[in-house]
């Protein structure tokens, strides 16, 4: 059963805890509230806009997406470098000669603040704000910082552009010179192989087959001479035999020179032919040598049958001679060409490997020039900024009004808050308490029911002792937390920017 009285009295008794505990916190938010400085914040938006120039018809090489490529810019506005320079410039704070620079970047990281919003089917947004008790230096912070992120997202496409540009270039310049020093060696291997290249198999397996047809005639001539031969020498010994013995005497120096030209006039006919002027040239010599022969009384290869026979044996001999010749410069280009023809099919195989890498580098060289193309377009698009880019939706205006919440609020919700902390430390006070207070308390306690209930009656010492311990525990309470506050105020952070901070960190 809820009774009324008894908590009343235990409001009434913890009284001065109450009071104690509110006040202290009021005050407290009071003074802070009266410390913050009116905080004042400027925002800008930026889109991600799409390439101006369809994929279609010419594709960027420049191909991040559009929330990587703005968490890469944002992690680049908010280096060290960036964020010292921009404080400096724009003197963020008033006591900014005095602070260290990592304070300066943990103070200018905490007043800025970047919201990005992306989803499928949906634009790439980015909002950028920035806070400071001065309206002027948030909105030049946060257009310095737009500057810096077209700036800097125009410099990450075009370099990125013209890099992939100069990649392919030193690609294609690299794959030409493979592709001369292939085609050198091609050219050297053709030239080294000329006699055994594949395309002239066929060609010399019919040089082969006239080549052996040949050698097949001259060893049949040489056949048909070489009996020819054996007859007329055996017709000369059995003329030799049944002639006389001045028919047999030495052929006179014309005669000899008769039978000579006779022979050259055999072989020049053999290897130039008929019509040849060597021959005509013979045939006069030979005509003028027999009426020189005629006019002296000599005989004639027709009068003298010995000289005959031993002419014509003369002339076969010299025609074997040159067959035999003719037959073996035959023989040794048929080996040659049989040489040859082994040696292709291992030259073949060679010759198709180099080709093939030279193929092969043809292809990447195709390739490298169309990407060479493509990179150059894009090189060109990104600098006329036809690509994707970063643009502005909404410039960063001074703001007028402040963005903190108002001291009024700030004031009232510190005592509030001041209150209910103090009735939760009575609360538990209570409740840890031990002391037997209602007849109810008797009766959980020992179990027992009391007939009546007799008050305590405190001594004088214990009243004493009881105002001391109360005035003890309010004067710890009213100079403890003063102390400690500002003890955070003055070694750890000034109370304005930490409660800014915690504000901003609730959303407040």
């Amino acid at each position: 059963m809820f009774d009324m009285r008894y908590y009343t009295s235990v409001l009434l008794r913890r009284s001065p805890l109450l009071i104690v505990v509110t006040g202290v916190c009021a005050v407290l938010s009071v003074l802070v509230a009266r410390e913050l400085p009116a905080k004042y914040e400027a925002s800008a938006r930026l889109l991600v806009e799409s390439a101006q120039i369809p994929d279609q018809l010419a594709m960027s090489t420049a191909t991040t997406g559009a929330q990587e490529q703005l968490e890469i810019i944002q992690q680049r506005l908010l280096t060290r470098a960036n964020l010292l320079d921009i404080a400096n410039r724009f003197e963020v704070f008033p006591d900014i000669r005095s602070m260290s620079p990592d304070e300066v970047v943990r103070s200018m990281r905490s007043n800025t603040r970047i919201n990005l919003t992306s989803g499928r089917d949906r634009a790439t947004l980015m909002t950028i704000s920035f806070t400071d008790d001065r309206p002027v230096t948030t909105s030049d912070v946060v257009n310095e910082y737009i500057t810096l992120i077209q700036r800097e997202d125009s410099r990450l496409r075009t370099s990125r552009a013209s890099e992939t540009e100069q990649f392919f270039k030193q690609e294609v310049d690299r794959l030409a010179v493979q592709l001369d020093e292939k085609s050198a060696a091609i050219r050297q291997f053709r030239s080294e192989n000329s006699d055994a290249l594949p395309e002239t198999f066929e060609f010399r397996l019919e040089r082969l087959a006239g080549l052996q047809e040949r050698s097949t005639a001259f060893t049949r001539d040489l056949l048909i001479l070489k009996e020819q031969r054996q007859q007329l020498k055996e017709a000369l010994d059995g003329l030799r035999t049944g002639l006389p013995e001045d028919a047999t005497e030495e052929l006179s120096q014309e005669e000899e020179k008769l039978v000579d030209l006779r022979r050259e006039l055999v072989e020049a006919m053999e290897t130039a032919g008929e019509t040849a002027p060597r021959v005509r040239i013979l045939q006069s010599r030979i005509a003028q040598v027999e009426r020189v022969i005629q006019s002296l009384g000599g005989i004639t290869a027709i009068e003298n049958p010995t000289q005959t026979l031993q002419a014509q044996i003369e002339q076969i001999n010299a025609q074997i001679g040159f067959l035999e010749e003719q037959l073996g410069t035959t023989q040794s280009q048929i080996e040659d060409v049989e040489a040859t023809l082994d040696l292709t099919p291992g030259i073949s195989v060679s010759l198709e490997s180099l080709q093939r890498d030279y193929q092969n580098v043809q292809e990447q060289y195709n390739s490298a020039v169309e990407r060479l193309a493509i990179a150059q377009t894009s090189e060109r698009i990104e600098l006329a900024s036809r690509g994707q880019r970063i643009i502005v939706l909404e410039q960063a205006a001074t703001p007028t009004d402040p963005s903190s919440m108002p001291p009024l609020l700030v004031a009232a919700g510190g005592t509030i808050g001041g209150f209910f902390l103090a009735l939760g430390l009575a609360i538990l006070l209570e409740v840890m308490s031990k002391t037997i207070r209602r007849p109810s308390d008797l009766t959980k306690g020992l179990g027992i029911v009391p007939l009546a209930t007799l008050p305590y009656v405190k001594t004088s010492r214990e009243i004493v002792f009881e105002r001391v311990a109360k005035v003890a525990i309010i004067l710890v309470i009213v100079t403890g937390i003063p102390a400690m506050l500002y003890a955070v105020h003055m070694l750890y952070l000034p109370l304005d920017l930490l409660a800014d901070r915690i504000l901003t960190r609730i959303g407040v």
